[in-house]
């Protein structure tokens, strides 16, 4: 698989159901099924964080994005952004950054 076969975003996305449980799993590493490719803190509210992740299955390598939230009670809220548990599959894409020195 390059990244050449990702070109087009006319290609036809999976969508996986996965329960809070699993996603758990997921995002706190006890997943065999899946892994953590990038997790990213998207915002804040009062009681804790809002994360991106994207996740990988290990079964064919395909790529899914998850929006969750954390709170302080170390619990995590699924679902928040995408009430019915269904996630879509999203490919990678080269991306030219400018930093500064």
């Amino acid at each position: 698989m390059t990244l050449t076969d990702f070109k087009t975003n006319n290609m036809e996305r999976e969508r996986i159901k996965l329960t809070k449980e699993e996603l758990k799993d997921i995002v706190y590493g006890d997943s065999e099924s899946y892994e953590v490719i990038k997790q990213t803190t998207t915002g804040h509210w009062r009681h804790g964080s809002e994360e991106q992740t994207i996740i990988k299955r290990v079964e064919d390598q395909k790529f899914f994005k998850i929006n969750w939230r954390d709170s302080v009670k170390d619990e995590c809220e699924f679902g928040d952004m995408n009430y019915d548990g269904e996630y879509e599959e999203v490919f990678p894409e080269v991306v030219t950054i400018i930093e500064y020195k």
